[in-house]
């Protein structure tokens, strides 16, 4: 422990504090192996690759040669990539809020050898300041309590592993989800819902799609146009805002305002694809225009500046370029004045909020700064659109020579399997094949480099696949084969997401009716195997897993999923009553057991057209209810043997008379077959 040595570590983030002072190791056993030889606390700070206050930490007390002076002498210092491990994130993370009621990045912990929580808490100043204390001060302290009294401390933090052993979020439901507890989430939403500018709560606000998904689902089967109105409000205040860059695309991460002007300017893969999908769906349920243009762009900036040669995605984009926030996507009023002409520049003004003083605020001080960062006030008609376009061109440009934030390049499969759903999703709903093509050749490179035998890795990156793969990585990647299978019909789509659910279930489920978050062989963390229940800026695992077992009960027609399926609503009917808000994605998954589905039977002749044009119809609408099941037959007569492997029921649905036929099926009670998308939607609206 006598150097640095996170420059034998992958991680970019890892890597960018292997120059620190501070001798920095990363996540490994023999590491806390040699603390409890030393006899020395743990140092553990978490964080990412894209996080503007851990870079503010990193400059202002990892660099310091006083603090790196002390950790060194006094404690074993580890960094963990938060992305990388989110199983050490999520442990350390319900330390650090049973200690303050709140968390962030960097999460900074002081520990035992044996792992167990003695401190807890965010960034902090390298020495105190303004009233708050500070990182030096709090290593002090600890230190000399640990020199005077170490069975003090290991005590107190062996009884605070105790209390979070049995965390309450464990509580299991008497009986499952009902109708009545599934409406119970759009109450809360309506409280916390910002009627003036469209999203939830206050500052700091986030995109928290999976609200969106389910108050879509909410109008659709409640029929209720508020909630349809929320969340069209929503998407369109968060495109009409700080929040989205006009000139490459792509929304950055959160707003630190109530009204989305001022954001925290990092991108991330996730919120892309999530987003991607929200306006998808907004677009199926409105026809808006509006909204397939955000999703195109989105795909677009995707494309352009996160994909690599292989047609797999990076993870991110920093904040921060030349050690300053927001310094790339920002612009000086002399500057523009410099490189528009008065006609542009004026243009500039009335449509995008740009002032001479600066119209982009410090979030600590919120003083302004003198830069701009162009927040849209909508156009009025295509002639400013026209010249906009223009315009963003000659930006660009101009942009483009500028030093550009870092971009983390690791490859995580959770991420990617989210992109890969949303970007087939949107094919479909968009009628664009580019886009599914996209999303093919994706999942094509996880097939190929991210799994080994029976099992996924976490990271790709420089060529080395590592890290086993959670919970997430099983239940995303299975949710994108799923809907991979449904905008093309490719049974090996199907067979995989059947695959590695079944996987899932052999490594994660337990049988009161959840999923855990590691594997049954995981590294053994604290005090328990982790579990996430909850819905935030990602879906759960767990509410994934639900939707893959539904989904995979109907389309196979294999009861032990939804066996599987209806227990774990059980388990989690406790919770949903008392927080539904936190468990909406869990909710859209629910639905197809509460409000039960139609299956919608595909059945043609492979060199079939017209049933590629129903086909396409069906995958253009929105109907959360409906579950998509394409059949092809090589002849009139012939059975499909793929068909014969997943779904042999199939094979007695048969194109009637050669003619491409559509079997309706309500919760697996079938209608007589029908030849046309009208009959059959006729059908599915009674």
């Amino acid at each position: 422990m006598d150097r640095n040595n996170l420059d034998k570590e992958l991680s970019p983030y890892l890597r960018q504090h292997a120059s620190n002072p501070v001798h920095w190791q990363g996540w490994h056993k023999d590491v806390f192996a040699e603390a409890a030889r030393l006899n020395r606390l743990v140092f553990l700070s978490i964080g990412y690759s894209t996080c503007h206050w851990c870079h503010v930490m990193a400059e202002e007390s990892f660099a310091d040669p006083e603090i790196a002076r002390f950790l060194n002498d006094h404690f074993v210092s580890i960094k963990v990539d938060r992305e990388e491990r989110p199983d050490v994130d999520q442990i350390f993370m319900e330390v650090c809020l049973a200690f303050h009621g709140h968390g962030g990045w960097p999460l900074n912990l002081i520990l035992t050898p044996e792992r167990q929580p003695v401190f807890a808490g965010t960034y902090y100043p390298p020495r105190s300041r303004n009233g708050r204390i500070g990182l030096l001060e709090i290593l002090q302290q600890i230190q000399d309590m640990w020199r005077v009294d170490p069975q003090k401390i290991i005590l107190n933090a062996g009884e605070i592993s105790a209390a979070l052993s049995s965390p309450e979020h464990l509580t299991a439901g008497k009986q499952s989800l009902q109708k009545t507890d599934w409406l119970m989430a759009y109450q809360a939403l309506q409280t916390s819902y910002d009627t003036i500018y469209g999203g939830f709560g206050n500052a700091p606000k986030f995109p928290l799609t999976n609200h969106y998904f389910y108050l879509m689902q909410y109008s659709f089967y409640q029929d209720n146009n508020e909630a349809l109105e929320m969340t069209k409000n929503s998407l369109k205040k968060m495109y009409h805002s700080g929040l989205f860059d006009y000139i490459s695309f792509g929304f950055h991460r959160y707003s630190t305002d109530r009204k989305w002007h001022i954001p925290h300017f990092e991108k991330m893969l996730y919120d892309q694809a999530l987003l991607l999908l929200a306006y998808a769906q907004i677009y199926q349920r409105t026809q808006d225009e509006l909204f397939r243009k955000i999703g195109r762009q989105i795909a677009d900036y995707m494309k352009h500046h996160l994909t690599n040669s292989d047609g797999v995605f990076f993870s991110a984009l920093d904040a921060d370029s030349q050690g300053e926030e927001g310094k790339y996507y920002t612009w000086e009023y002399t500057e523009l004045k410099k490189i528009l002409s008065d006609q542009d520049l004026f243009f500039m003004e009335k449509f995008f909020s740009v002032t001479a003083e600066g119209n982009y605020l410090d979030e600590a001080t919120r003083n302004r700064t003198g830069r701009n960062h162009f927040i849209l006030k909508g156009f009025t008609d295509a002639s400013h659109q026209e010249h906009w376009n223009t315009l963003r061109s000659l930006l660009q440009n101009l942009r483009d020579q500028r030093v550009p934030p870092q971009r983390d390049e690791k490859i995580l499969t959770d991420w990617n399997a989210l992109t890969i759903l949303a970007l087939a999703y949107a094919g479909g709903a968009f009628r664009d094949p580019d886009l599914l093509a996209m999303a093919k050749r994706g999942a094509h490179f996880f097939q190929t480099n991210l799994k080994n035998h029976n099992r996924i890795f976490h990271r790709f990156f420089q060529s080395h696949a590592g890290i086993d793969g959670m919970l997430d990585d099983y239940a995303f990647l299975g949710r994108a084969y799923l809907e991979l299978y449904k905008q093309s019909g490719q049974m090996n789509y199907l067979s995989e997401a059947k695959r590695w659910t079944d996987i899932a279930i052999d490594l994660f489920w337990n049988d009161q009716g959840f999923f855990f978050s590691t594997s049954t062989d995981s590294e053994h963390l604290l005090y328990k195997r982790p579990v996430n229940l909850y819905d935030s800026a990602l879906p759960a695992g767990n509410s994934v897993m639900l939707e893959n077992l539904i989904l995979l009960s109907k389309i196979t027609r294999h009861k032990e999923y939804q066996k599987k399926a209806e227990k774990q609503m059980t388990f989690l009917h406790h919770d949903a009553q008392r927080m539904p808000s936190s468990l909406t994605r869990m909710l859209s998954a629910a639905s197809g057991l509460i409000w039960g589905t139609y299956e919608v039977i595909v059945a043609a002749r492979e060199d079939d057209r017209q049933a590629d044009e129903i086909l396409t119809a069906l995958r253009a609408m929105y109907h959360p209810a409906m579950v998509l099941i394409e059949s092809r037959f090589p002849s009139a007569k012939a059975a499909n043997p793929e068909i014969n492997g997943l779904i042999p029921e199939l094979n007695s649905q048969p194109p009637i008379n050669g003619k491409t036929t559509i079997y309706v099926c309500r919760n697996f009670v079938c209608q007589q077959p029908v030849f046309t998308i009208q009959e059959a939607m006729a059908v599915i609206k009674r």
